[in-house]
């Protein structure tokens, strides 16, 4: 995975595919940011937040693993957030 600050990228792999390793990781790696777990009665969701004050490029991204052409896989995707934190259609 890579989480870019500003124009830094950390790169990283998680030993466990859950929130709290995810969180624990990218709090672990000093960028600049702080992530943290939301919990709704919708379910659970990753929250980072930048540690400092001012405009700053934040970006979390993953390659996918290739999928079969055949059968049914379906891929779905959350919603993407602008810098304001508001939800973007």
């Amino acid at each position: 995975m890579d989480l870019v600050v500003r124009s830094k990228t950390y790169n990283f792999t998680l030993a466990t595919n859950n929130l709290v390793t995810l969180r624990d990781t990218i709090n672990s790696l000093n960028a600049g940011v702080t992530a943290s777990i939301l919990t709704t009665s919708g379910g659970h969701y990753l929250s980072i937040s930048a540690n400092s004050t001012g405009a700053a490029t934040l970006q979390l991204s993953t390659t996918l693993p290739a999928v079969p052409l055949s059968g049914s896989h379906p891929v779905t995707r959350g919603p993407t957030f602008n810098s304001s934190g508001t939800e973007s259609t």
